[in-house]
């Protein structure tokens, strides 16, 4: 197993070593001045500020979490959270990110593919996108629904403590809840 691993690694180096000599032809548009690039630059960087504000805001809000004293106020810290996190660090952050990102591959002699760093950076932030849409979004939910019908009987839930060490910002903070190999919550 650990030998497909390194020859899918050494493969996807290969590629990614080539593909600028692969993709030497770009789409020939219209690019930015320099008032447009500025503007551009300053969406980025703002939403680039937003992605990494709303992830540091999430882990504040879930180390929070253990000091809730009723279910309320844990309900209530959890839905802080969920509206963080789509509305800063998804929306404003994530997809400002990748639609500034197109615009500067579109309309800025940067392009996609011209330099490794900028192959790197589209891996990344598709890759990231793409977790949080599919894992860490469906795990906030989890513990959101759990904190809003169970309260603060949530945390010696066995799902909350299988999902919460899950979600990054759930690792900053060991949960009380894991469950020890005896059945008792710590």
């Amino acid at each position: 197993a650990q030998q497909a691993e390194l020859i899918c690694f050494f493969c996807a180096v290969k590629i990614f070593q080539k593909l600028p000599k692969i993709v030497k032809k770009e789409v020939n548009v219209p690019k930015l001045g320099k008032t447009g690039m500025k503007l551009l630059k300053l969406l980025h960087l703002a939403a680039a500020g937003c992605w990494i504000g709303g992830a540091l805001s999430l882990a504040v809000l879930n180390i929070h979490n253990d000091s809730a004293i009723n279910g309320s106020v844990l309900y209530g810290i959890n839905s802080a959270a969920a509206a963080v996190d789509w509305w800063v660090v998804v929306i404003c952050g994530a997809y400002g990110c990748l639609l500034t990102g197109l615009a500067y591959g579109l309309f800025t002699a940067w392009g996609f593919f011209r330099h490794r760093w900028l192959i790197a950076k589209w891996i990344i932030t598709v890759g990231a996108i793409l977790t949080g849409t599919f894992l860490l979004g469906r795990w906030a939910a989890a513990l959101l629904a759990l904190s809003r019908d169970l309260g603060l009987a949530s945390f010696s839930h066995p799902a909350f403590g299988g999902v919460r060490p899950l979600h990054p910002m759930g690792r900053l903070v060991p949960p009380r809840c894991l469950p020890l190999p005896g059945g008792r919550p710590v």
